[in-house]
């Protein structure tokens, strides 16, 4: 963002998150809406707790 906003419209990559159980009904309806656009292509990243080296990464497509 420091370079300007061409560079930083072409480095938006950074997806939606969530940090849970805070902002579990953010999440819930975000997930609800994206479901009902996408289908079952609707897949979202689940991230365990920092300092897991990636170890219990999963990916979802079913909030429950």
């Amino acid at each position: 963002m420091k370079l300007g906003p061409k560079a930083a419209q072409a480095f938006n990559i950074l997806p939606v998150t969530f940090v849970l159980p805070k902002e579990y009904c953010e999440l819930s309806d975000r997930f609800y809406e994206d479901t009902l656009k996408e289908g079952e292509n609707n897949i979202w990243i689940i991230k365990p707790v920092g300092k897991s080296q990636g170890r219990g990464i999963s990916l979802v497509n079913d909030i429950s």
